[in-house]
Order: structure tokens, then C-alpha cells, then sequence
């Protein structure tokens, strides 16, 4: 199992905030050797979940609770609405949403990419909108709908 970024953690200028408890994971963690067996089993689609990282040695997924959390929405399945649950609750969340994809398959994933799709290009525009919010103020700091926090620190260069 592999751990995962939770809403204490920083990435990059970006601060994650998890959605219902404060060690709620902002993404899940899915190993390449994991992502090899999902995808013998349904196909490229894993591999569209979350963005791709790799250290040269270690390589994976990260994928956006909040992505997966917008497709069980979509899917509208009690039982699937269940199982999720059980990933958010967990510690160590990889094994249960492996086995949350393995249980509800193609439909899962497909709804997952289009989440992750979507979420892509709205923290995309919502960067633009704060870099483009005047300099007054030393920091500015905001929430989008998928409940990641974004924080813009302006830097006053002496003159």
C-alpha cells in the first residue's frame, strides 16, 4: 500500500484540504504495478484517473478524491455510494478503491476520467482568475468547488 496526500500536506503551491474528516485523503496513490493489473482488466482508461508521477524508481497515480467523489455522485448507485465511503474512512485508502474499481468496473472509470477531466481544467481557470486578481494585498487565498484551497502569494520586488 502507498500512502497519500492528505490536507495537511503541501504540493507545490497548491494546499490540500480533505472533504469531511481533517486526515481525509486529498488524492489516492495507486502504484504502477497496480495500474498494470487494472489495466489488463479494463483497459487504458486507469491511467486517465489522476496525473502520472514518477521518481525514476517509483512510479504512479495520484488520484483525486474529489474526482472519484464527482463520479460516484454521477453513478447515483447506493452500493457504490457504500464502498467509497469505506475508501474515504480508510488509512490506507489504495487497496479498498483498487477493490471499489475491480467491484464496479468500466462505468466507475469512465465516470472517474471525466471527473478528473473536469477538475483538471477548473483548477486550471481558477489559478488564471487568482493570478489575475490585483497586487494589493500580501496573500490571497480561496476554495474551489472540489475543495482544494489555493493559496497566491504576491511578492512586492524593491524598487
Amino acid at each position: 500500500m502507498w500512502s497519500v496526500w492528505t490536507s495537511n500536506d503541501t504540493f507545490g503551491d497548491q494546499s490540500f484540504r480533505g472533504s469531511s474528516r481533517s486526515n481525509s485523503p486529498a488524492a489516492i496513490v495507486v502504484s504502477d504495478d497496480e495500474l498494470k493489473v487494472l489495466e489488463r482488466r479494463f483497459g487504458a482508461a486507469v491511467r486517465l484517473m489522476g496525473s502520472w508521477n514518477s521518481d525514476g524508481v517509483f512510479s504512479y497515480s495520484s488520484v483525486p478524491v474529489a474526482a472519484v467523489e464527482r463520479a460516484v455522485e454521477r453513478l447515483r448507485d447506493a452500493t457504490v455510494a457504500n464502498a467509497f465511503y469505506r475508501v474515504k474512512a480508510s488509512l490506507e485508502p489504495t487497496r479498498p478503491f483498487v477493490e471499489l474499481l475491480e467491484e464496479h468496473g468500466l462505468a466507475l472509470i469512465d465516470e472517474i476520467v471525466t471527473a478528473y477531466r473536469e477538475y483538471s481544467v477548473e483548477r486550471s481557470l481558477f489559478q488564471c482568475e487568482l493570478r489575475s486578481k490585483p497586487c494589493g494585498s500580501a496573500s490571497t487565498a480561496a476554495s474551489d468547488d472540489w475543495g482544494v484551497e489555493k493559496r497566491h502569494i504576491t511578492l512586492r520586488a524593491a524598487v
